[in-house]
C-alpha cells in the first residue's frame, strides 16, 4: 500500500484465497485470508494471471486486474478490493467495461475511474455513484497519464485541429480546462 503498512498477497491457483498482511510491526506482522467468491470472479479456463493496477491513497482499496481465458478468448476484468472489509467488487460487471476497456483510479479515489478504450481511443471517466468526476472524453488517446484532477497527459494520433498524423504522435497537456499541444 501507499504507505507501506498493507500487503496484500493472492493464493491458489487460479487465485481462490487473498491473504491480507498488516506489516506495521514488521517483526510480527498480522494477516488475514479472505475467499473470494466464485460470483465475483469469472472463473474462467486455463490460464490466469492477477496484477494489481493501483491502490487508492486511502491504502484501504486496490484496483486488480484478473487476466483469464473464457471460450479459447484472452479476456480480463477488474476488481476493487476492500482490505478492511474483505469485500471485492467487480467492476467490470458493475461498469459494464467493454473487453478492450483499460481501467485506472481516477485521482486516486476507489469510487472514481478513468476507462480507455483501446478499440475506439476514447477517454473518459466514470463513478460508481453519481455524476463522473470531470468533463471528458477526450478522443484518439493512445496513452495517458493523470495528475490530481485537473490534468492528463497523453499521446495522441490526431492533433487539436483534427489533422491525423501518419507514423508519428503528439503528446498533449490538458489542465485545468486547458489544452495545450506540448510536441
Amino acid at each position: 500500500s501507499p504507505d507501506k503498512r498493507w500487503l496484500i498477497v493472492g493464493e491458489g491457483v487460479p487465485m481462490t484465497r487473498v491473504r491480507v498482511y498488516d506489516i506495521k510491526n514488521p517483526a510480527k506482522p498480522t494477516s488475514t485470508t479472505v475467499i473470494l467468491s466464485p460470483t465475483i470472479v469469472t472463473p474462467g479456463e486455463q490460464s490466469h494471471a492477477w496484477f494489481a493496477v493501483e491502490w487508492s491513497d486511502n491504502n484501504r482499496h486496490v484496483l486488480l486486474s484478473h487476466a483469464f481465458t473464457s471460450a479459447g478468448n484472452a479476456a480480463q476484468e477488474y476488481i476493487l478490493f476492500d482490505r478492511q472489509t474483505a469485500t471485492p467488487r467487480n467492476l467490470t460487471r458493475e461498469l459494464s467495461l467493454a473487453p478492450t476497456d483499460e481501467l485506472r483510479l481516477f485521482d486516486k479515489r476507489p469510487n472514481q475511474f478513468f476507462i480507455l478504450s483501446s478499440q475506439t481511443k476514447v477517454l473518459r471517466t466514470i463513478s460508481l455513484s453519481g455524476e463522473p468526476p470531470v468533463a471528458l472524453p477526450i478522443q484518439h488517446v493512445l496513452a495517458y497519464k493523470s495528475y490530481n484532477d485537473d490534468t492528463v497527459l497523453y499521446a495522441t494520433d490526431t492533433l487539436l485541429d483534427g489533422t491525423v498524423l501518419t507514423g508519428t504522435v503528439a503528446v498533449v497537456l490538458q489542465q485545468a480546462g486547458r489544452t495545450v499541444e506540448l510536441r
